[in-house]
């Protein structure tokens, strides 16, 4: 695997090091209103900013590939966990049953 650094792989990398120590900073405050969900949001935009990195960091189109197949499940995740997190933070709680997440995530 050859690798080229050039300022979009390192842009991602910094962003992927600061969304990291947000979700450190999330999990000292793991009782505050909405931070369960926000780590799963930042979760899935780490995913997503970490691969992005990688992809544009490689030179091989193969590991490309394997990289944007990799952050897809980045960008995909991020619409259900912004629901997510907002509902319990609004305090709309009723609204985060099993049944309701599990048709967010199938549909998504």
């Amino acid at each position: 695997m050859t690798w080229q650094i050039n300022l979009f792989a390192i842009t991602y990398f910094f962003s992927a090091a600061l969304i990291l120590a947000v979700i450190v900073f999330s999990f000292q405050h793991i009782q505050v209103r909405g931070a369960r969900y926000f780590i799963y949001l930042s979760l899935s935009v780490e995913i997503w900013a970490l691969f992005m990195g990688l992809e544009y960091g490689v030179v091989e189109p193969t590991w490309k590939i394997i990289f944007g197949k990799i952050q897809y499940l980045g960008i995909a995740t991020i619409g259900v966990t912004w629901l997510m997190f907002a509902l319990d933070y609004s305090r709309r709680n009723k609204w985060l049953t099993r049944r309701t997440l599990a048709f967010c995530w199938l549909f998504r």
